[in-house]
């Protein structure tokens, strides 16, 4: 390989080495109520992120310390609870909502702002 090849394969490896770390955040976010923690995960993260308040009440997140990016953190986050996410491809902006089923209709009502 001549000494040209070998800088531009190089370059191009440390190219890619920069854009895959561009888009990690240190990030220290405890343990809590996914009410407050989701919170501290969009200012920390520099993130958008929706949810509605209902769905995450009582629901405890884990926590989450290091330089990662924003999407890794935010599986570490919800392994392990009800919560799942997804991501707007457009906006780049996170929902979180939660996979349990209301068992009654009073609680369906309460999930829709209905009470």
């Amino acid at each position: 390989m001549s000494t040209l090849s070998t800088f531009s394969a190089i370059l191009c490896l440390l190219a890619l080495t920069a854009c895959s770390y561009q888009n990690e955040r240190s990030l220290n976010i405890p343990e809590g109520l996914a009410s407050h923690t989701l919170k501290e995960f969009a200012k920390q993260a520099n993130v958008e992120i929706v949810f509605n308040t209902p769905s995450v009440t009582d629901i405890r997140t884990n926590a989450v310390t290091g330089k990662m990016v924003p999407q890794a953190a935010l599986e570490l986050m919800l392994s392990g609870t009800s919560l799942i996410y997804g991501r707007d491809p457009e906006t780049g902006a996170y929902a979180v909502t939660s996979i349990q089923i209301p068992n009654s209709a009073a609680e369906m009502g309460s999930v829709l702002g209905k009470n």
